[in-house]
């Protein structure tokens, strides 16, 4: 090989650096990597639900140490839904913490959820969907859960 070949063939691979850094990520989403995972809150009820939600990147994680990261707060209007999306590897437990009925000034019933837990209960790339509901006596309150 000549010495303006292996300049050339040097510059060709330099060039296609940029090109594979770009791709790479397009490329790993496509062959199964990058995936995540879809969590609804659906408030099926006649009044706002304030929810407090924790997520944990251990799915062994002990429910009182994930109780302890309910970082993400949302409001739902009264037949409303919230979603939020997470890579896979940082969404492998879930659990609503905290759930309060905003019936009267602010005030109204609570409920939680038990752990979802990735393995047991959901795969990456599923759609987890916690509902929140109640019955015509308004302190029913309850939070459901469903895997799609």
């Amino acid at each position: 090989m000549t010495a303006r070949l292996r300049a050339v063939t040097a510059l060709a691979a330099l060039a296609l650096v940029p090109l594979f850094a770009v791709c790479d990520g397009a490329l790993s989403f496509f062959l199964g990597g990058a995936q995540t995972t879809i969590v609804r809150l659906v408030n099926n009820g006649d009044f706002p639900v304030v929810a407090r939600v924790a997520i944990s990147d251990e799915d062994d994680i002990p429910e009182a140490l994930l109780e302890e990261d309910d970082d993400l707060e949302f409001t739902i209007e009264a037949g409303g839904s919230r979603a939020f999306t997470r890579d896979c590897n940082d969404l492998r437990a879930v659990m609503v913490t905290h759930a309060e009925l905003r019936v009267l000034g602010g005030v109204g019933p609570e409920a939680d959820s038990g752990v979802l837990r990735e393995g047991d209960d959901f795969s990456c790339g599923d759609a987890v969907t916690f509902r929140f509901d109640h019955s015509d006596v308004v302190v029913d309150f309850d939070v459901t859960t469903s895997v799609e």
